[in-house]
């Protein structure tokens, strides 16, 4: 596959250099299945509080099975719909009284950013 001329539809979800598998996964992901899963996250948020990447994965695979229209997802896609709802002012990163960033431990042990709605609209 010729990779030097990414078409527009492409266009931040995958580079010249990725492997054929991420070009794959590009052409997978839809502007509607983008919005949905958007939407699915500020739901969660909404409803749950606020959550790790890692919590937001887990929390809609337990849910999912009873929701047909929720398609699966992996957590790289929830992690980037999420990255997409902070650039858009939909999320941000929840602090405690002090201020403080909050964290949780992630499922490898590291310090893992805890995002909440950003309800200053």
């Amino acid at each position: 596959m010729n990779r030097t001329l990414a078409p527009v539809d492409f266009e931040g979800k995958v580079r010249a250099r990725d492997p054929e598998t991420s070009w794959d996964a590009a052409k997978r992901q839809t502007r509607v299945r983008g919005e949905k899963l958007r939407a699915e996250i500020v739901l969660i948020l909404d409803v749950v509080g606020p959550m790790t990447d890692d919590e937001l994965y887990a929390f809609r695979e337990r849910i999912r099975p009873s929701l047909p229209t929720w398609k699966a997802a992996s957590p790289q896609s929830i992690r980037s719909r999420r990255n997409e709802l902070k650039l858009a002012n939909r999320v941000r990163e929840a602090r405690d009284a002090d201020g403080d960033y909050l964290t949780r431990p992630s499922n490898m042990g590291n310090r893992s950013q805890v995002w909440e709605l950003h309800r200053d609209q």
